[in-house]
């Protein structure tokens, strides 16, 4: 990503972040977001917010209840 924009004279990227996910993963994320940061580049990135209780009871909320129970088992 660095490469290319540095390629193509970028002078702004985005990253989306986000900590929902296996250890690796979220790990990996904020690995990635330290480095774009440090580097030479305007960097914008968001880190979305699941927000659940008050009784939802959606799909979004069903899949997190999955990850979180496959979680524990990995």
């Amino acid at each position: 990503m660095l490469e290319i924009a540095d390629q193509k004279s970028v002078k702004g990227l985005g990253y989306i972040g986000g900590v929902m996910g296996p250890k690796e993963f979220t790990d990996s994320k904020s690995y990635v977001v330290q480095m774009l940061c440090s580097g030479k580049h305007k960097i914008s990135y968001v880190e979305p917010t699941l927000v659940y209780g008050n009784g939802r009871n959606d799909i979004v909320f069903s899949s997190y209840k999955l990850s979180v129970l496959c979680e524990l088992f990995s």
